[in-house]
């Protein structure tokens, strides 16, 4: 509407020699409260897509975060197993150890550093 004001001003000004009172939507005259009605119409108006946008990109990233704590859950139950695996192995290994057999892991060691890793483990 400020384009088409700007639009009426020059043109009735340039066709009609200068003569205000030919302008119709932004006549002196008629004081005309138009532009401040315009000004209200447009304030009040709302554009459904920034809104629906809005939501849309709001479920987006709810979406993404679910997403992303399920293989945060993934990584950690990964890493939860195989710990307790590196520990299985670690106490089948002591227990080996403890009863003096010989494992592939302690084949080639001394027995101070046999005795050494049944203190580690």
């Amino acid at each position: 509407m400020t384009s088409l004001f700007k639009y009426e001003d020059n043109n009735v000004e340039f066709y009609s020699d200068s003569e205000p009172n030919k302008r119709i939507l932004t006549n002196p005259d008629l004081n005309t409260d138009l532009k401040e009605k315009v000004d209200a119409t447009f304030k009040g108006l709302r554009n459904p897509y920034k809104e629906a946008y809005i939501m849309l990109k709001g479920e987006l990233l709810d979406l993404k975060g679910m997403s992303d704590a399920l293989a945060g859950r993934e990584s950690v139950v990964k890493m939860m197993s195989a710990t307790e695996s590196k520990k299985r192995d670690n106490q089948t290994e002591l227990e080996k150890l403890s009863q003096g057999k010989t494992t592939l892991k302690s084949i080639f060691k001394s027995k101070s550093s046999k005795e050494n890793d049944i203190v580690n483990l």
